[in-house]
This record gives structure tokens, C-alpha cells and sequence, in this order.
């Protein structure tokens, strides 16, 4: 996984963990939603709550490869994660990119990347090494990317705003990727019935997600959808269970790099003339609230 952990990628992060065990391979930190090292510690805390110390944690890039760092801490909390308080994890960091990159070399097999965050990371493995990137990693599901409006700006969602320019590499990389954008995350909000069934489980992790999906920050920017949007969880549920909680349909992909009104925008369709690449057009919110509350169950 790759990460700007605030409160969605901690309930990614917790969902994958659920589902996978040690299929969790490892994890990359990135600035997002909170700079990388803010990152860095909430992906640590998370995973030991979770019980998954043994989860290597990388810190990745600082920046995005042209643009200034954004964040997005009126959302998340000063913290990331809504003022909750989580335990640190005794485990030390496993290293920066060269780390994560000879980690990736010594996988037995090639891996899925789930990326919820902005594809910096992703852009700088495949840059620096493209035949490994190509021949380590089969398969993308990006929380990222819109069409027809954005979240960040009118034009663009926040992760492919703040880096554009790693979404037109990864995107021409070779690797097959799937685009999970708002169109099909902003369908799929977790009502109040979903909420108490959630809070219902006698989990820590599902009282960490419970209290997360509460914070004001949250819930102001939700406060269209008739409940709480929890993008990158959707994400990794495309991951997860395809087919059956996002449907999509391959179009052709094109970014914005123009840095004007648009920059960041994800244009598919018929304007479009990049690679192509699968892209969720919907997604179910009762099948989805269901494999979350039930994942959140099989936790500490």
C-alpha cells in the first residue's frame, strides 16, 4: 500500500489488514493529507493497533515531483486522524525509497499496489526503474482522479492535484491501473444505520473507525452526500473484491499538466487520448458497509 494517512487510508489500511493478514506486504508513506512524516507515524500506529508490527513502513517523498506540498488538515485534523489518540508502535521504520525499492526487487512474486494517496512514490519507482516497476508490480488501484468536477478545485480531486504529474507516469507505465475517483466513491457515503453498526462492534479497531468518521472536519465535507465518504476504503475494496463492490469500464486517460484552472483534472472518455486504464463508474454502499463492518469484526 501507499499512503498520506489520514482518516480514510487508517480505515483502508485497517480494512486490507482484515482481509489480507499477511498478504499485507508493505507500506510506503507519501505527503498528502498530512506531511510524510505525519504520515509515516499514523501508518505505524495503525498497523500496531492492528496487530501488524511486522509490517515493514518506508518513508517516501516529501514533495510532489513539480508542485508544492499541499495538505489537507481542515479535513483530517491537525493529527491526520481526527485528534485520536493511538499508541506508538514499537516497531522502527524500514527505510526510505532505495529500501522500499529493494524490498520490492526481493518479492517473490510481483505485487498489487493500492495507492490512497498521491502517486509520487509510484512516479518516482517507475522513473528511477522502469523494468522493475513494470515487472514487480501487476497491478494499480488508485484512490484518485474524477470526472466532470473535482473536490480540490472545480476541475480536480485532491490526490491527483497534488501531483499530476506522477499520475501521467504511472498511468504510461505499462502497469495495468484502475482509477477509483469520486464519481464512483461520492455514490457510496456510510449512513447513520451503517455508522451505528460499525460503532456496534466490540473491536478496537472498529471504535478507532467509529470515532475517526465522526470528527467535525469530516462530516463538514460530507455534509452533501448523506453520510460519510470513506474514498480510500472504496478503493481498497476494488482491490479486495473485484467486480463486486465497484463496477468499471476501461477508458482512455488523460491529466491536466497545463498548471492553469484545470491542472490536476482527469479527463476520460471521448477528450481523452492517453493510455487507457479501468475507471470505477459506481459503487455499492450496502455491500460495501457490510465487508467493512465485518472486517473491522475479525480485529483486535
Amino acid at each position: 500500500m501507499d499512503v498520506d494517512t489520514g482518516i480514510d487510508d487508517a480505515v483502508a489500511l485497517l480494512l486490507v489488514r482484515s482481509v489480507l493478514g499477511e498478504g499485507l506486504r508493505m507500506v510506503s508513506a507519501v505527503s498528502g493529507n498530512v506531511p510524510v512524516e505525519r504520515a509515516l507515524e499514523n501508518t505505524r500506529r495503525v498497523l500496531h493497533l492492528s496487530g501488524a508490527d511486522e509490517v515493514p513502513v518506508f518513508r517516501g517523498a516529501s514533495a510532489p515531483l513539480v508542485a508544492e506540498p499541499m495538505a489537507a488538515l481542515w479535513v483530517h485534523g491537525e493529527d491526520g486522524l481526527g485528534g485520536v489518540e493511538l499508541e506508538p508502535s514499537p516497531a522502527p521504520p524500514a527505510g526510505g525509497l532505495d529500501e522500499l525499492r529493494a524490498a520490492l526487487e526481493r518479492e517473490p512474486a510481483p505485487v498489487a499496489l493500492l495507492a490512497t494517496a498521491p502517486l509520487t512514490n509510484a512516479a518516482l519507482l517507475a522513473r528511477w526503474d522502469p523494468r522493475l516497476f513494470a515487472r514487480r508490480v501487476e497491478r494499480i488501484v488508485w484512490m484518485g482522479g474524477s470526472w466532470g468536477r473535482g473536490n480540490d478545485t472545480p476541475a480536480a480531486e485532491f490526490n491527483a492535484r497534488v501531483d499530476p504529474e506522477a499520475v501521467h507516469i504511472v498511468a504510461g507505465s505499462g502497469v495495468p491501473m484502475t482509477m477509483v475517483g469520486l464519481n464512483a466513491t461520492e455514490g457510496c457515503p456510510l449512513d447513520d444505520g451503517d455508522m451505528e453498526r460499525i460503532g456496534a462492534v466490540a473491536t478496537r479497531s472498529a471504535r478507532l473507525v467509529a470515532t475517526m468518521l465522526g470528527y467535525e472536519g469530516l462530516r463538514r465535507v460530507n455534509r452533501d452526500f448523506g453520510g460519510v465518504v470513506v474514498h480510500d476504503a472504496i478503493a481498497a475494496a476494488t482491490l479486495l473484491w473485484p467486480g463486486e463492490v465497484t463496477a468499471t469500464r476501461r477508458y482512455p486517460l488523460t491529466v491536466d499538466l497545463s498548471h492553469g484552472p484545470s491542472y490536476g483534472a482527469t479527463l476520460t472518455g471521448p477528450v481523452a487520448t492517453g493510455p487507457e486504464v479501468e475507471v470505477a463508474v459506481a459503487a455499492d454502499r450496502v455491500r460495501f458497509a457490510q465487508r467493512l463492518a465485518s472486517a473491522l469484526a475479525r480485529l483486535p
